[in-house]
């Protein structure tokens, strides 16, 4: 089985594919195929290159994401076959050897730096705050920097980039929560 989810490893929908697969008993060989944007991803459903998918539809902060349903309502042979709602709770992660106090700058997606706003204005108010595509990208980025820099995203991107966790569940609203569709054919 080929499940699509929004690239790379290391997201919070690469870590919610993941606990879909154990919820609905998916098997153990499922493999996870990253793509670079949500209609991609539906896209790699309706022609067939994966079995289902998990896209993000919903949050507490951003209300819903209408562009996404309409990109699940729109597309040919794919029906949305359940969802799966969570708190997502962000992690602070830096490169082994980097002290809070010297980070720079700070690289998530956008709307995880817009989550964790207040902790940046009281932890790192002078640190240049630069937006990815999404959260794992922030992670593998400082994985792959040799500067003083951080990214925001979830624990498993830490695992998964071997990054250290200086700081955890610092978004703002302690009930950040994120809706997916898991999306399958018809």
């Amino acid at each position: 089985m080929r499940v699509a989810f929004l690239a790379p490893e290391g997201t919070f929908t690469w870590e919610t594919a993941q606990i879909v697969a154990k919820e609905r008993n998916w098997p153990a060989d499922t493999e996870y195929v990253a793509y670079p944007a949500g209609e991609a991803i539906v896209a790699a459903v309706a022609d067939g290159d994966a079995d289902h998918a998990v896209v993000g539809i919903a949050t507490s902060l951003s209300g819903e994401n209408g562009h996404m349903i309409k990109a699940i309502e729109a597309a040919k042979g794919v029906k949305v076959v359940g969802e799966h709602q969570r708190v997502c709770h962000y992690a602070l992660m830096v490169r082994t050897g980097t002290e809070l106090e010297r980070v720079l700058s700070v690289h998530s997606a956008k709307k995880a730096l817009d989550d964790c706003a207040g902790f940046l204005r009281e932890r790192l108010p002078e640190a240049r705050l630069d937006a990815t595509p999404s959260t794992g990208e922030g992670a593998a980025l400082v994985a792959a920097s040799h500067d003083q820099s951080a990214a925001i995203a979830p624990a498993a991107a830490a695992r998964r980039h071997g990054l250290l966790i200086v700081a955890e569940n610092i978004e703002d609203d302690p009930n950040n929560w994120t809706r997916w569709a898991i999306i399958g054919r018809r």
